[in-house]
């Protein structure tokens, strides 16, 4: 489940400050997923079937954000994003897709890994997440200032079709 991408030197400033975002972030295992565009589908033994996409820097191979989409039991869509630590946690976690800007949602909890959001995804962003090119995702870090990392959406509408038919 990785996706290298090249962030710039605040990102990597950031992240080599947050000791916390250093030590705890890992790299993924590709065993068993199969890649659709820049997505991943795969079926963690006991667990839910997903799709996802993690964003690693380059340099020190860490996870930095990550976005999983998995149903419910209700076959609900259910989107979880994992935010590095280090955030700063009343600006909560906002999106913009494709330019257009969605409020704030406020994280749920942090642990080793980062700082999570797990919520319903509604049809409106499903829809977009389908017709667009790029979800960025935007916070703030400790210091106040913008963090946003961007994924990619190509292929995601063949994943989530791929997820869906998944039983």
């Amino acid at each position: 489940m990785v996706r290298r991408i090249r962030f710039k030197a605040i990102i990597a400033a950031f992240l080599l400050l947050s000791p916390f975002a250093t030590a705890s972030a890992q790299e993924s295992s590709n065993t068993g997923e199969e890649r659709i565009g820049d997505w991943f589908f795969g079926c963690p033994e006991g667990g839910n079937c997903q799709i996802s996409q993690e964003l690693i820097h380059t340099e020190l191979k860490q996870r930095v954000a990550g976005i999983t989409i998995v149903f419910n039991e209700n076959r609900d869509p259910i989107v979880a994003i994992s935010a590095p630590l280090g955030v700063l946690l009343p600006k909560g976690l906002g999106f913009e897709l494709d330019g257009q800007a969605t409020p704030a949602f406020a994280y749920q909890f942090c642990d080793a890994s980062g700082c999570h959001i797990r919520v319903p995804l509604a049809e409106d962003a499903l829809d977009g997440f389908k017709k667009g090119k790029a979800l960025t995702m935007v916070t703030a870090g400790i210091d106040g200032k913008p963090l946003r990392f961007e994924f990619s959406l190509i292929g995601f509408s063949k994943a989530y079709q791929r997820l869906q038919t998944h039983e």
